[in-house]
């Protein structure tokens, strides 16, 4: 009637998963792989930001008082406020689009 020892085909569909991964074959490809997408991911956004920088100071010389008038007393007012928390004045310069630009560093 039944042979006992033959295997049923489910079987070996079954532990066939099994056998693969127990098989550390698999495993290097994927690895590989997931390694170099993450070193190409880090190089192409490091030439992207190093292409995309920009000048660090676009701006002219400094001038001891604003090119603008101040009838509000707002910059005044706001440089009075930083040079209390400790920053110094270094002199108001314009940018390439002729805004003025409170230039400031911090005290140390």
């Amino acid at each position: 009637m039944y042979d006992l020892a033959a295997r049923p085909a489910m079987a070996v569909s079954r532990h066939f998963k099994l056998r693969l991964m127990a098989n550390p074959d698999w495993f290097w490809p994927a690895l590989k792989f997931f390694l170099g997408t993450v070193a190409f991911s880090a190089v192409f956004l490091t030439v992207v930001f190093r292409l995309e920088k920009r000048t660090v100071s676009p701006y002219g010389e400094l001038e001891s008082t604003p090119s603008f008038g101040d009838p509000t007393g707002y910059a005044t007012r706001w440089v009075a406020d930083a040079v209390q928390a400790g920053f110094v004045l270094l002199g108001w310069a314009r940018d390439t689009g002729d805004q003025p630009i409170a230039a400031a560093m911090p005290c140390s």
